[in-house]
């Protein structure tokens, strides 16, 4: 059962839910290319490249260590939106968690570049009387969790 779902107040539903983008996965997905590519030259280049035989290989356990550890992150972090507040749960060994009353936020604000519009991820800023503004970033549809809240608020 998730931090969010154990955690809900009486009365209280999860209108939506959001995670991390995949885009998390992007640094051990060019680490994988740049091993098959350096495998493919090294294998055409014929005996003398051979000594650089070990270089896809470390760069195949860089990129595992890399989508384990975006996994970790991805999976460790809850987003909820529910009739009463918006919730944040991020961490796996050391839990963080924010919540926000619906009637305490005074704004949010979304912030996309062009790869985070081509990708739908990015960072939502939730601004609440008498709190700091925290930057959420790498959220997977932003525009849509952005709504959710507006639509509960309403």
């Amino acid at each position: 059962m998730s931090y969010i779902r154990k955690h809900l107040m009486a009365g209280e539903v999860i209108a939506r839910e959001a995670r991390l983008s995949r885009i998390l996965y992007l640094p051990a997905y060019a680490l994988m290319g740049a091993a098959l590519i350096s495998l493919v030259v090294i294998l055409n280049a014929g005996q003398p490249a051979r000594a650089a035989m070990p270089l896809p290989a470390i760069l195949v356990v860089i990129g595992l260590v890399l989508a384990i550890w975006g996994a970790c992150r991805r999976a460790s972090a809850e987003f909820a939106v529910t009739n009463k507040r918006v919730v944040v749960k991020k961490g796996l060994l050391r839990n963080h968690s924010t919540e926000t009353l619906l009637r305490q936020i005074e704004g949010i604000t979304v912030d996309q570049g062009i790869i985070g519009r081509i990708f739908n991820y990015g960072t939502i800023v939730i601004e609440g009387t008498g709190t700091d503004k925290v930057p959420y970033p790498q959220i997977a549809d932003p525009m849509g969790l952005r709504l959710s809240v507006l639509e509960q608020i309403d």
